[in-house]
């Protein structure tokens, strides 16, 4: 299964702190879910720059389909055991 891809920013604490959290959850439930740091990826193929990137929370889905903020975290959460 494509994973869905979601896209933060690992050098804000906060943001970092939660997506851990996510991430930990979601690889104890083979969950699809794919975490990239946005001051690591090229961000052209999210077609946001840097400032774009770091406003909000992106995600995109397996079949493309890009979200963004409380969007982006209800795709999370919908894929998270005991979050949905």
């Amino acid at each position: 299964m494509t994973p869905h891809r979601i896209l933060y920013n690992a050098k804000c604490p906060i943001c970092s702190a939660e997506i851990d959290h996510y991430r930990a959850r979601a690889a104890k439930s083979d969950a699809p879910l794919a975490f990239e740091d946005l001051n690591e990826t090229d961000l052209s193929k999210w077609r946001l720059n840097a400032d774009e990137a770091s406003r909000r929370l992106h995600a995109q889905t397996a079949d493309g389909t890009r979200l963004s903020g409380i969007n982006a975290f209800a795709l999370i959460w919908r894929h998270l055991p005991g979050m949905e």
